[in-house]
């Protein structure tokens, strides 16, 4: 059996949407690197209704406690 990977020339196709937990001046920084959604306690509080439309999560070490109220529920990380 032969195993490896490639890089395409053209990626996959897919668009990901990223949504970043962030405050301050990360929010800048996570506008600028083209997050799709950018929040803090009120993105978890959607989460937790049940929006799921996202495909990358990426908190600010400074926001881990408010991802950490729904992380438990969401399944474990990829």
């Amino acid at each position: 059996m032969v195993r490896g990977s490639i890089v395409l020339p053209h990626g996959i196709g897919k668009n990901l949407r990223v949504i970043v937990f962030a405050k301050g001046d990360k929010v800048d920084q996570a506008k600028e690197a083209g997050a799709d959604e950018i929040g803090g306690p009120e993105l978890a509080e959607k989460i937790k209704g049940g929006w799921t439309d996202f495909d990358v999560c990426i908190a600010a070490p400074d926001m881990m406690g408010v991802v950490g109220l729904w992380e438990k529920s969401s399944g474990p990380a990829a």
